[in-house]
């Protein structure tokens, strides 16, 4: 699948599976996504992000279809992604 924006899922319920901290993560993100034939949207968004302190960030946010959300999560992880 590809990238889609997150009005072309419709009625469909959305799940967020993660937040890029910079954008070679994000790329990697997409790559990882696009490979398992994952429909995403990317939102621009605020998040807390956890190093030793919590602080805030803007950046790209990552959302599939609900259904998929597991799947997703699932290789990000085995792909050493947060």
């Amino acid at each position: 699948m590809a990238r889609v924006s997150i009005d072309e899922f419709g009625d469909r319920e959305v799940a967020r599976v993660c937040a890029a901290a910079s954008p070679a993560q994000a790329n990697k993100i997409e790559e990882i996504l696009g490979g398992g034939k994952i429909e995403f949207a990317i939102v621009e968004e605020s998040f807390r992000e956890s190093n030793f302190a919590f602080t805030a960030t803007q950046g790209p946010v990552f959302y599939v279809a609900a259904a998929q959300a597991p799947y997703a999560r699932e290789i990000l992880t085995a792909a050493g992604m947060p």
